[in-house]
């Protein structure tokens, strides 16, 4: 896991130093530093959905993701933003009737709603019992029983929109 997180500090740094020689400010960041919530940032963004697992989903790649950041100063990179416009909010409704991680975490610390378990930040993880399920399990329950794990983002869409349709009407 350490190579990939690597992996993907070098390629922010690489990014960061091709938009620096073409005159744009630009300071990298990877997950490994802490300065910001990126699964948050993607939601934000609109190019994935924060499961109820609190991992980041997309289209392309489930919940398989390592993110990082380049923070830049380029004034209209929307309009160099080549983004998937397809809308992926059904994601999260499909997690609140999924609820398959909640259900099959051994240590009970995925919760039902966000709580701010500090006082100040919602979250959907007790990291205290995630971290102690982590010891206890070697964990990924999680990874493991998500739709998203194979991969078939448009089976899983498709049956989800018509079974939604059918309770709909």
């Amino acid at each position: 896991m350490a190579k990939v997180y690597g992996q993907t500090g070098n390629i922010a740094n690489k990014v960061a130093e091709f938009l620096q020689k073409k005159g744009f400010g630009a300071s990298p960041n990877h997950s490994m530093d802490g300065q910001l919530d990126y699964s948050m940032a993607a939601e934000w963004a609109g190019i994935a959905i924060i499961g109820r697992h609190s991992m980041v989903i997309t289209k392309k790649h489930g919940h398989c993701h390592r993110l990082s950041v380049v923070y830049t100063n380029i004034e209209n990179l929307d309009e160099f933003i080549n983004r998937n416009t397809e809308d992926i909010r059904w994601i999260r409704e499909f997690c609140k009737k999924c609820g398959k991680c909640i259900r099959k975490c051994p240590s009970g610390a995925i919760l039902q709603e966000p709580v701010a378990l500090d006082g100040i930040n919602p979250t959907r993880i007790d990291y205290e019992k995630c971290c102690e399920g982590f010891i206890n399990y070697g964990c990924g329950i999680c990874i493991k029983v998500c739709p998203f794990t194979t991969g078939n983002y448009e089976k899983i869409k498709e049956a989800f929109l018509k079974t939604n349709k059918k309770t709909k009407k």
